[in-house]
């Protein structure tokens, strides 16, 4: 929960690529680094939303790309 959180929080604004460094290069690390429990291997678009939202986001036009998601 709390790396999602962090995520939400923090990498709006950055393109995927830099999302998902900073998630594991620097949240997952600091989370790690304080004790906070952290699950590893978390797909956090699969954590933060359901297929069937993302089946009609692509019906409505928006791209695939997991930026887009």
């Amino acid at each position: 929960m709390s790396l999602s959180t962090a995520f939400i929080s923090y990498c709006g604004p950055f393109n995927a690529e830099f999302r998902n460094k900073l998630a594991k290069d620097r949240f997952i690390v600091d989370m790690k680094k304080r004790g906070v429990p952290v699950t590893q291997g978390l797909e956090l678009t699969n954590f933060l939303i359901d297929d069937a939202t993302i089946g009609e986001w692509n019906l409505q036009g928006l791209p695939k790309d997991d930026l887009s998601i």
